[in-house]
């Protein structure tokens, strides 16, 4: 008798552990959904340092000490000087601003001289962290994805997430963050999806549909119908998945990637559908029969492709 040594990856992993997230990025986003976003902030940048909101500018005017004042860079990145009113400071080098006010002070000063200083910088980092700290999940929230497709995160409000993935959503949360503070970025994770169903059908002890809460892997679906029969043709696998606007044909050769051990079962999402044939299928026509007899797939008014993935793809 022969034994293989076969990798988990092939049936999945129990716990918490998530499959490999780059599926997961691909979730369509669904009521009941619960996100993880965990907030990162910049604060190493090995650039020359621009003046930020909520900055302390102290200014010290040595031809003219009675111009000398600390300002605070207010949120709209502006302060008032004296004489020549509001100047837009955020952005701005120290060199830089020092070259502005020289500009803006040369038709009311003979020579103006000063120096500028930035005692107090990054408070709005500060600020923020402040404000996005909860005792219990530190830099990170879980948050719910209601049932009207919308979501509610901290400082930015509602947000619509209907038809957006994870990471179309992750790429729409990081430019309105950043827009606050160019040092904050966020990750966000699937980490947990309402309970879905996956069906199985042809040479299985059970088929019929399977509640799911993740992705699980083919040869993990197959366990929970009852595992393969003897008349199965592993090697012919068929999963069916919605892609836009047509249902995506694929054959997997499950029996090569045991015989190897080759983790090249594809995690399969909430709504696929996996059927189990007698015979080899080799042809589009044979998976367009096999859907049309075994699935009742006539009439859905679905179109589909057919690709046949490698073991190693």
């Amino acid at each position: 008798m022969k034994s293989y040594q076969m990798p988990a990856e092939l049936f999945g992993k129990t716990g918490e552990h998530i499959p490999d997230q780059r599926l997961l990025d691909e979730h369509e986003l669904q009521p009941e959904d619960v996100l993880d976003i965990i907030y990162h902030f910049d604060i190493n940048s090995k650039g020359i340092y621009r003046i930020a909101t909520h900055d302390q500018l102290d200014i010290k005017f040595i031809t003219a000490p009675e111009f000398n004042e600390s300002h605070r860079v207010r949120p709209d990145g502006f302060i008032s000087l004296p004489y020549v009113g509001d100047v837009k400071v955020v952005g701005f080098t120290v060199e830089q601003l020092k070259g502005r006010l020289a500009e803006l002070y040369k038709e009311i000063l003979i020579e103006p001289q000063f120096y500028i200083t930035v005692p107090k910088y990054q408070t709005n980092i500060k600020e923020l962290k402040q404000n996005l700290y909860h005792p219990a999940y530190g830099l990170s929230r879980e948050i719910l994805v209601r049932g009207d497709h919308r979501a509610s995160f901290p400082l930015i409000g509602d947000v619509d997430v209907k038809h957006k993935t994870v990471s179309a959503l992750r790429k729409m949360l990081n430019k309105r963050y950043g827009r606050l503070n160019t040092a904050l970025q966020v990750d966000l994770l699937l980490k947990r999806t309402q309970s879905s169903k996956v069906f199985v059908f042809g040479e299985v002890g059970q088929p019929g549909a399977f509640p799911i809460q993740k992705p699980i892997s083919i040869l993990s679906l197959i366990a929970l119908a009852g595992g393969a029969s003897s008349d199965a043709e592993l090697s012919s696998v068929l999963t069916l998945r919605r892609e836009n606007n047509e249902m995506v044909a694929r054959v997997y050769d499950i029996r090569e990637s045991i015989r190897t051990g080759k983790a090249a079962i594809s995690y399969l999402m909430p709504d696929d559908i996996v059927f189990i044939p007698k015979t080899r299928l080799a042809e589009a026509g044979d998976i367009a029969r096999m859907l049309g007899d075994v699935i009742l797939f006539n009439g859905f008014g679905f179109s589909f492709s057919y690709r046949v993935d490698s073991k190693d793809n």
